[in-house]
Parts: structure tokens; sequence; C-alpha cells
């Protein structure tokens, strides 16, 4: 048995590879010396109990898992092949996710709850990757409140594919983790256990080599998505199609001559969400709107007295949009 005692007595550069038998490495230990570096590396193809339930090594780049395959029959061969068949069709069919090494086990009725808070994580992340300037750095993901899951590396994983979906071309939530990884992206994550005004919020900070930038997303109703803040501003927004963002002061007429340009420009607003930090200070305003500006009309924008900046982001559902 090699527990946490014989894992302290390795050197750094150790590397345990275990295909006999499951149990002969205690798997909690073997993370843990994992995740501090203590050895090299580890490689499994057997596990204490098989489906592998409550995996502690993901998220760990310093292991490769197998499955366990000992089919040495042709009958056997034969079982494991329809079993994978059939695994892969409860997949693509019904989103169930069974004996994957790689993310995860998901059956298809808690892949159905999840549903809501892997769309909202999505387009936060989606929202973050149009909205933000410069290259990436760091994503610090917060889940604040009672989510209603105990596991949130599902609503990582949306929340990354959705960033990386405006960049590149082939990524869903399996690939996403490693593709940002290959970016130089340093992605960390937290859970608190109270949200300042809703049950629940996701909270994203990405930080570029430009500026950093936080937005906080929750459900309305468990299946309404809307971003609540950005960058502190209360706004309340739903996270769809053409939205203008606009960093302005708290004073009169602004947001009035701005919906004039946007009026003017033959676009029609669908939703208008205001949020300041106190009478006639800084304030945030979010327009839902029913097609794109032109460059002009933003830069007509931008150049509106007492409008700092204003960003227009395609969100998914907008014509053109990713």
């Amino acid at each position: 048995m090699i527990a946490g005692a014989q894992l302290k007595k390795m050197k750094p550069n150790c590397r345990i590879i275990n295909t006999a038998r499951g149990g002969i490495v205690n798997e909690q230990d073997l993370a843990e010396a994992l995740k501090a570096k203590a050895i090299g590396g580890a490689a499994l193809d057997v596990y204490t109990s098989e489906p592998f339930t409550d995996n502690p090594f993901i998220g760990l780049e310093n292991i490769i898992m197998t499955p366990h395959l000992a089919a040495s029959t042709e009958d056997a061969q034969l079982t494991v092949a329809v079993d994978v068949a059939r695994q892969m069709i409860d997949f693509l069919t019904t989103g169930a996710i069974v004996n994957a090494v790689n993310v995860p086990s998901l059956d298809s009725e808690t892949r159905k709850e999840l549903e809501p808070l892997l769309y909202l994580g999505e387009r936060l992340g989606i929202f973050q990757s149009l909205f933000v300037n410069g290259r990436p750095k760091a994503m610090k993901i917060e889940y604040m409140g009672d989510m209603g899951v105990t596991d949130t590396y599902p609503i990582t994983a949306a929340i990354l594919c959705g960033f990386l979906k405006p960049m590149v071309e082939a990524v869903n939530m399996v690939s996403a983790p490693s593709q940002l990884h290959d970016r130089g992206v340093d992605v960390s994550e937290k859970r608190s256990a109270a949200s300042s005004s809703y049950a629940f919020e996701i909270g994203i900070t990405v930080i570029t080599d430009q500026e950093t930038h936080n937005v906080r997303g929750t459900l309305f109703n468990r299946n309404d998505p809307r971003i609540c803040t950005i960058d502190g501003m209360r706004v309340d927004a739903k996270p769809e199609g053409y939205m203008l963002v606009c960093a302005n002061e708290d004073r009169p007429l602004i947001i009035g001559r701005v919906c004039t340009i946007i009026g003017e420009a033959g676009v029609n607003i669908a939703n208008l969400m205001l949020g300041r930090e106190e009478k006639g200070g800084h304030a945030l305003t979010v327009l839902n709107l029913d097609a794109p500006l032109s460059p002009e009309v933003l830069d007509k924008i931008q150049k509106t007295p007492h409008v700092m900046e204003a960003r227009l982001v395609a969100l998914p559902g907008a014509l053109g949009a990713v």
C-alpha cells in the first residue's frame, strides 16, 4: 500500500504508475502529493471504485488516467464496445456523461437541472471575452451563495468554453481548460457562503495586459439569466443579442442623447438598465438593441459629452454573432 507516509519519502522526480489493482495507491494521498508537486507525476488505469466517483485528480496536469479495460475475451470486448457506443449515444442525445476520464460523470437528470446554470455560465464567459480589451492573463471565477449544486466543475467548464468561443472555432467543455492553459491564462476558482443581493451569483474577473473587468450573473426564478453587476455597478441586464455598455457621468440628458443617436440610426432599443455609484457620480448604462450599431454611430456615442466609454457586445442570438 502506497499512502501519505510512503509518498513523503519519495523524490520530486519520482513517478507512480499503477496498472495492477485499484487500492494499491491511496488516491486521496496521491492527489495531495501531486497538487503539492511532491512527486513528478502519476499514471493510473485501475481505481479503488469503478465507476470512479469523487475523482480527486480532476484539474491536475501531472497525471495520466485511462479507462480500466480488462476485457480479454471476445465476448467481453464486444460488450465493452457496445457499452462505449451506448454511452456516446447518451451523451449526444441527452448530455449524460458516464465513465469519462477527463470530466466528472453527469447523468441526464442532473444535466437537465444544471442546464440553466451552464447557459448562464457560458453567456457570462462570452460576454467577458467580447467586453475586455487586451490579451487575457488570468480569470478568477467565484461562486457566491446557494448554487443548488455541490460540484461546480461543469459550470466552470461552460464559462471557460464561452470565453474561448469568440476566439477559436473548435472548443468544448472538455477542451476549454487545456486550451486556456496553452494560451497562458491562469484560471482560479473559489466559493463564498453568501451573495450580497441574490440567492446566488457567479462572478468572473478577467485580467488582461491592459485592464481588469468583473461581471456577475444570476438566474431569476432559476431559469432567467441576468447580468446583475458590471464592475460593481448593478444593472440586471439580459445577456442576449446586441448589448451597448456605456460608462457615463450621472447627469441629466446624457442617456436621452445616447438614445436619440441610436433612434436616429434606425435601431430599436429593447431594454435599458442603469446603474450608478451615487447621485451625480459615475454610472453604467446597458442597452439591449435589436440591431448592431455602425462604427460611425458608436463613435458618435463615444463623443457625446460626459460619456467616458461605449462598447458594443454581440452575444449569441444577435445576427452575425458567435
